[in-house]
Order: C-alpha cells, then sequence, then structure tokens
C-alpha cells in the first residue's frame, strides 16, 4: 500500500507517486455540489424518511401494524405480494418528503442537483425493488440505520470497475459491499470496516 501525505486539496489523500485524490471520488459526495450541501440533504432524507415509516407504523391498528425491516423482511420470504408491497410503498412513499420535488424545493436547488443525488444513492443498491426512485431511496432510508447508510455512500465505487447495481463483476466473481467487523491485532478500535464480500451461490 502507498503510504499516503498530506493532500493539497480539501478532503484529499496524496501517495508518495504525488498523485492528488480527494476521498470523496468515486462516492456518493463526489458531485457537483459541496461536501457539507449533499450531507444535509442526506441527512434530512434519513431524518425524514425515518421519521414518516414510524409515525406510518403507530397509526396503523394494533394487528395491522408493522415496522419496515419487518414489511420488507415479509416481502422476501414471499408473505406479501409484489402488487401488495409496491401499493404500500406508494402510500408510505405519498407520506413523505422522501420525493426529487419536495427535497429540491426545502433546499431551494434544481431539481437535477436532487435528482442525481438520488440516482448516486440508487446506483448502490443492490436490490432492484420498486420501479420508482423515489420509493427505492426512500425505502433504503428508512430500513437502515445512520452508520450503514453513511458508510455504503461513503464506499468508493468506479463506474469503470464494472459495478451495476451495487454488485461488481471482476475476474468472473461478483461482490457485493458489506459492513465487516474489524480484524486488527489489538482492541484500539472496534466496530465496523466497510469491504468487498464475494456472492457464492
Amino acid at each position: 500500500m502507498n503510504e499516503l501525505i498530506k493532500s493539497e486539496y480539501p478532503y484529499g489523500k496524496r501517495c508518495k507517486c504525488k498523485t492528488d485524490e480527494s476521498v470523496l471520488a468515486h462516492t456518493v459526495f463526489d458531485s457537483g455540489s459541496s461536501f457539507e450541501q449533499s450531507y444535509y440533504i442526506i441527512h434530512y432524507l434519513y431524518e425524514n424518511s425515518r421519521r414518516n415509516w414510524d409515525q406510518r407504523a403507530l397509526m396503523r391498528d394494533q394487528f395491522d401494524s408493522i415496522s419496515p425491516n419487518d414489511f420488507a423482511t415479509a416481502f422476501e420470504k414471499g408473505e406479501i405480494s409484489r402488487t401488495n408491497f409496491d401499493r404500500q410503498l406508494i402510500e408510505w412513499a405519498n407520506e413523505t418528503k422522501i420525493s426529487v420535488t419536495r427535497t429540491a424545493r426545502h433546499f431551494e436547488v434544481e431539481e437535477n442537483t436532487i435528482r442525481l443525488l438520488f440516482e448516486k444513492i440508487d446506483f448502490r443498491l443492490d436490490n432492484g425493488g420498486s420501479d420508482n426512485l423515489n420509493i427505492r431511496v426512500m425505502d433504503f432510508f428508512a430500513s437502515h440505520d445512520w452508520d450503514y447508510i453513511l458508510g455504503l455512500l461513503m464506499f468508493p465505487m468506479r463506474k469503470d470497475e464494472n459495478w451495476k447495481r451495487g454488485i461488481l463483476t471482476n475476474a468472473g466473481k461478483t461482490f457485493y459491499v458489506r459492513p465487516q467487523p474489524f480484524q486488527r491485532e489489538t482492541e484500539e478500535r472496534k466496530g465496523l470496516a466497510w469491504r468487498l464480500v464475494e456472492i457464492t451461490k
């Protein structure tokens, strides 16, 4: 591994070969918007998605209440049909602020800025889900905690490395990105690190 030294650029890194590259390169934050603006937009999506999903679960009657994660799990197990799954997601999405138009209005930016950010997020999702971009993004934010979301969005994925919907194909093998426990000889840092994990059939 090349030794990293101080870069001349914000959030940058530089190896001994004198090549500078931003640590944001090939992440969701590598866009025309500033890192700060992208971060605030993503956090806004997370907060609103989770709040509305949680409220929706509380408003449903006692026997019909279901959390987003349980709902997604039931669909994966075949306990909920595709039609009912899409209908429920559309209903929840209509009650939230998770849309390109609403988010653009909130931050007073062009809709295209938000759409590009949504597409960068969607590029990392290995499950196609609904045909609606807003719903796929809402489902992602509602179904994961903040550390999981931030880890996936910060993982560098180069489009020229044959990534497609969160799946990397390389030398006849397929990989996706998943958090794995740190593997260190000392206990100086605990937690998760995002790594490529081979998909085995």
